[in-house]
């Protein structure tokens, strides 16, 4: 994946994104004044992610504990980079509605 990438690819993958000035147009600038403020560093993205995920999975298990009916369907399978892959289908009651999840 990006693990082992050098710093000079975050580089120019950040300037060709300032390139393309879409901050601007849709947030406006202070927004983009903002933005150019983040931390890009591989620690920061990864604990970023990671919180993501926790937070995700964290809503799902309440979802989940909250709901009368639930139905759990896993599925492991190989990537093309030889990598396993657990996918976990859930499907429950969220507010008198039918919510589906997918994790992986």
């Amino acid at each position: 994946m990006l693990k082992g990438k050098p710093k000079e690819f975050f580089v120019a993958k950040k300037n060709s994104l300032s390139k393309m000035k879409i901050d601007h147009t849709v947030l406006g600038e202070e927004s983009k004044r903002k933005i150019a403020q983040l931390s890009l560093s591989d620690n920061t993205v990864k604990r970023r992610i990671d919180e993501l995920a926790l937070d995700i999975k964290n809503q799902l298990i309440h979802k989940l504990k909250h709901s009368v009916f639930f139905a759990i369907q896993c599925d492991e399978s190989t990537d093309v980079a030889n990598c396993c892959q657990l996918l976990v289908y859930c499907r429950f009651i969220n507010e008198q509605s039918i919510a589906e999840e997918l994790k992986n």
